[in-house]
């Protein structure tokens, strides 16, 4: 008895769990990580938005994924959203601008390829042919109040800017075309870096 009261004057309590963040609120956070609601039913600009990017925390590298997240009950559920996204190429015209100043200056993309073995430069057009999936640092994400512990996520790369500096970005993306199949699916933007391998 004296050993386990021992034991339950020593025990360390677990971190209690971050905040979840209310829609509201992770749509009104403007530093990455963050999420922002999207739409990729209808041809135009989707996303013109300013984000301030810290330098890279624990367990990340300063590689900046742009991204989509998407979610479901469970796994199963998940898959299905994130299947449909690439049924066929989703394509995207993708721009990040450093702000520096009164001067704006576009930041190098690169995107990979289908068989995720080669990094491949986006183009002055902007053209991102395709997705893959990917992932990001899950902590920070999870840290900032973005991550419900009732849904499994999911997440497809756009883009990404390796190597990238800390400062105030605006990031814009467009969709070239109408994709009606993606009416109503469970998907949002989402900005954060990679995660550091172990």
């Amino acid at each position: 008895m004296l050993l386990l009261a021992l034991l339950g004057c020593t025990a360390t309590p677990s971190e209690p769990a971050p905040k979840l963040l209310t829609a509201e609120e992770a749509a009104a956070r403007t530093v990455v990580p963050l999420t922002r609601p999207i739409a990729l039913d209808k041809a135009g600009k989707v996303v013109d938005m300013e984000f301030d990017l810290p330098l890279a925390g624990p367990g990340t590298v300063p590689d900046l994924m742009l991204g989509l997240r998407v979610w479901g009950i469970d796994a199963k559920a998940m898959l299905a959203q994130q299947s449909r996204i690439d049924v066929r190429p989703f394509a995207t015209l993708v721009h990040l601008q450093r702000l520096d100043g009164d001067s704006t200056v576009e930041t190098p993309l690169n995107y990979t390829s289908r068989d995720r073995r080669t990094e491949l430069s986006v183009g002055p057009d902007g053209v991102v042919p395709f997705t893959t999936v990917s992932s990001v640092a899950q902590g920070a994400v999870r840290s900032a109040g973005l991550v419900d512990e009732r849904r499994v996520y999911g997440v497809v790369r756009i883009a990404e800017a390796s190597r990238v500096e800390s400062g105030r970005y605006r990031l814009l993306i467009e969709l070239p075309s109408d994709r009606p199949d993606l009416q109503g699916l469970n998907v949002e933007l989402l900005l954060g870096y990679g995660p550091r391998s172990k």
